[in-house]
């Protein structure tokens, strides 16, 4: 049977046992925004899924395509699919917000 701590003991004890509590919460909230950013949760802690949207106006062609900033959209694959379908990319650009991207293309078909 353990014989009783002194005081002294048992402070030194329950500190350390609070610094090391407090070096693992440190820890796991690191992870926890390393795996939100992984899966393109925003700081509000929304999804932020890609999504694509496309608009024909006569013979042209305006694709909008958002997503977090964490899961982009490869630019340049998204151009060659328009150019392998026929259309001429006249421009494209984006802009970004807090937890998005929103990418805008217009080309003529």
């Amino acid at each position: 049977m353990q014989g009783k701590l002194s005081v002294p003991i048992a402070l030194d004890l329950s500190c350390d046992h609070v610094k090391n509590l407090k070096e693992r919460i440190e820890k796991l909230k690191a992870r926890r925004e390393k795996l939100r950013a992984e899966a393109g949760i925003s700081e509000t802690g929304s999804l932020v899924l890609p999504s694509i949207v496309v608009n024909e106006k006569g013979s042209t062609l305006e694709v909008n395509l958002m997503s977090g900033l964490n899961n982009r959209f490869k630019l340049h694959e998204i151009l060659g699919i328009l150019e392998e379908e026929g259309a001429r990319v006249l421009s494209a650009n984006y802009s970004t917000s807090r937890d998005r991207i929103l990418y805008t293309i217009c080309s003529q078909v």
